[in-house]
């Protein structure tokens, strides 16, 4: 209860797909994760390449790292959470 209390209600969610010319990553952001679902507002972030990605923010691509050896709804403190194997939601 305690960690829940300290998590972070500014969420990224990023997709990822596979394309013939490399992984395109997608990110939208939301202030409040913790609003009713309908409710939350996204802010589109952009489309990246790995490449971009990095360059833009490295810290995300740390933590997409380290959700990519989770499970599937595995929460990470800190980290975020793998909703499926192509998107995530992480702590921002």
């Amino acid at each position: 209860m305690e960690a829940a209390r300290e998590r972070s209600s500014k969420i990224v969610m990023v997709s990822a797909e596979n394309r013939p010319s490399g992984v395109c990553y997608e990110l939208a952001s939301t202030e409040d994760i913790s609003v009713y679902r309908y409710d939350i507002e996204w802010k589109d972030k952009g489309r990246f390449t790995e490449e971009t990605l990095q360059a833009k923010y490295p810290d995300i691509v740390g933590k997409l790292a380290m959700l990519q050896m989770c499970e599937v709804d595995q929460w990470v403190d800190g980290v975020g959470c793998k909703t499926t194997p192509t998107v995530h939601y992480v702590t921002a």
